[in-house]
């Protein structure tokens, strides 16, 4: 038989939540990571599309 956990009450920690500023320096190079790999791929779409346009 399957438990429906969502039925189930939380464990009521009283803990402090940890703040660990690494996992956000890491999300945030990987969001302008991303971002600069994107411009440069449609920069460079653009470029060869206006390049072929011309010619």
């Amino acid at each position: 038989m399957s438990r429906n956990v969502a039925t189930e009450p939380v464990p009521a920690t009283h803990a402090v939540p940890h703040f660990d500023w690494r996992e956000w320096l890491a999300f945030a190079g990987s969001v302008v990571g991303t971002a600069l790999f994107v411009s440069v791929v449609l920069g460079a779409l653009v470029l060869v599309i206006n390049s072929n346009a011309i010619g």
